[in-house]
């Protein structure tokens, strides 16, 4: 009877004990299962930064020549602007003396009739 007895705990200890391993076992690989699966996520995190950190630079490129583009076309409608106000200037600063001259004409012309018919 002892001696069943003892026969009984021995297996009743190699079963738990065998179970303990199964239940290691399965507990390592749920944890290696989850490590790889976080680091997958991290992976992924990772690409997706970089796909966005990218996806940023392209636009503030993008933007930076735009801008630039639409300083130097600033730029040259301001010279444009500016050199049609030179020579708006210019012509009529030609333009004074010939407005004086003919309106002296016309002042001589109206004196000269006004004395013709007086």
């Amino acid at each position: 009877l002892q001696q069943q007895r003892e026969k009984a705990l021995r297996e009743a200890i190699r079963k738990i004990n065998e179970s303990l391993e199964h239940k290691n076992l399965d507990d390592k690989t749920l944890l290696d299962e989850k490590i790889r699966q976080v680091e997958e996520l991290e992976n992924e995190a990772c690409e997706q930064e970089s796909k966005h950190r990218n996806h940023v630079e392209d636009l503030v490129k993008k933007f930076e020549h735009e801008k630039e583009t639409l300083m130097r076309q600033h730029k040259c409608e301001m010279n444009e602007l500016k050199t049609t106000i030179d020579m708006t200037v210019v012509r009529a600063n030609d333009a004074v003396p010939k407005l004086e001259e003919s309106e002296n004409n016309h002042h001589n012309k109206r004196e000269k009739w006004t004395e013709q018919h007086e």
